[in-house]
């Protein structure tokens, strides 16, 4: 386990550190107890509870679950000796079914949390610059089939640009603005390639020439090869955006403390 990263106490027999982003610490048995202890620090109701269970029982018959102290504590039946490959797998297993369970209560929470509006203003701009940069290696390689896995590259930076702005801890949201820019990102980009070639062409004598020129175009040529490869171009955001929502997820579920805004300090004097 110490290989693997984790952080062990063997005279108290504990196993500690991060999987997948939540923090733990691991309590093994001694050969006269019957059952180990497994503390993590995700923030699930108690009516969750039973769902955490069910997710679990199946390979962990008898398991169980409590609120404790800042998270959950689940206790599991021992059964046959403890070994790297059961306890890490306990680890993966618990962390997957507390992710879950941890999306399905926390929009009912959320409203408690009291973001103001501009915290999802501020995220949405993030999400909407982290795009646009995301969007430019498209924009330099011209779009084209070659190059349609950048798609992917737009997503990724829409998504690190909402959390570098401390954009709303709202699950729902933060996807919605990550998706909805990364495709307009997308559109963009793929309009003013085009608007470029046209352009730099010398054939048009204004602004509103090289639009029409880019109208009759699409008309001649139809919307989806127009839109070809940007539409995989999309696919591969889409790609790109399921392959990083556990970080969206940790993100938007980081314990209340982390995001409660500072209090003022008080003048000396107490004015």
């Amino acid at each position: 386990m110490i290989a693997a990263g984790y952080r062990c106490n063997a005279q108290e027999g504990t196993v500690s550190g991060v999987v997948q982003g939540i923090a733990f610490r691991l309590t093994l048995p001694p050969a006269e107890q019957t059952a180990a202890r497994l503390e993590m620090s995700a923030s699930i109701p108690e009516k969750q509870l039973p769902a955490l269970v069910r997710r679990l029982e199946g390979d962990y018959p008898g398991v169980t679950a409590e609120p404790y102290r800042f998270g959950i504590l689940l206790t599991f039946p021992q059964s046959g000796e403890a070994t790297a490959a059961s306890v890490t797998a306990l680890l993966e297993a618990s962390a997957q079914a507390a992710l879950k369970n941890v999306g399905a209560a926390h929009d009912e929470k959320f409203e408690d949390y009291g973001e103001p509006v501009y915290v999802y203003l501020r995220g949405a701009a993030g999400a909407l610059l982290g795009a646009l940069v995301g969007a430019l290696p498209w924009l330099l390689f011209q779009g084209g089939w070659f190059s349609v896995w950048l798609g992917a590259l737009v997503s990724t930076a829409s998504f690190f640009g909402y959390r570098l702005f401390k954009g709303a801890h709202h699950t729902g949201f933060a996807a919605g603005c990550i998706l909805t820019f990364s495709l307009l990102a997308l559109l963009g980009a793929e309009f003013f390639s085009y608007f470029s070639s046209f352009w730099s062409s010398g054939e048009y004598a204004g602004i509103g020439e090289v639009l029409a020129a880019i109208g009759r175009y699409v008309t001649a040529v139809g919307l989806p090869e127009f839109l070809g490869s940007m539409a995989v171009g999309m696919a591969f955001g889409l790609l790109g955006l399921f392959s990083i929502r556990k970080y969206i997820s940790i993100y938007t579920h980081e314990p209340r403390f982390l995001r409660r805004r500072k209090e003022r300090k008080k003048p000396r004097g107490g004015k």
